[in-house]
């Protein structure tokens, strides 16, 4: 199953080349400075994501959904 970035979720990448996301719903919001980070990836090529585990933990991809960042 392939998700998307929620159309309530702003992002961009900062000075310091760490994407910045920011979600109008529910006023989360996360910053990713690792480039190796499956979603900075997605972001970086606006790409599908599928479910990831990213350093041996599925947490990153099931917080993204619970708080509605990706769906």
């Amino acid at each position: 199953m392939s998700y998307f970035i929620s159309h309530s979720v702003t992002s961009y990448k900062n000075a310091n080349e760490s994407w910045v996301i920011y979600n109008w719903l529910n006023g989360q919001h996360a910053e990713i400075f690792d480039k190796k980070h499956p979603l900075y990836i997605a972001l970086d090529n606006r790409a599908k994501i599928s479910p990831f585990e990213y350093e041996d933990s599925e947490d990153d991809f099931n917080w993204l959904l619970e708080n509605i960042f990706v769906v």
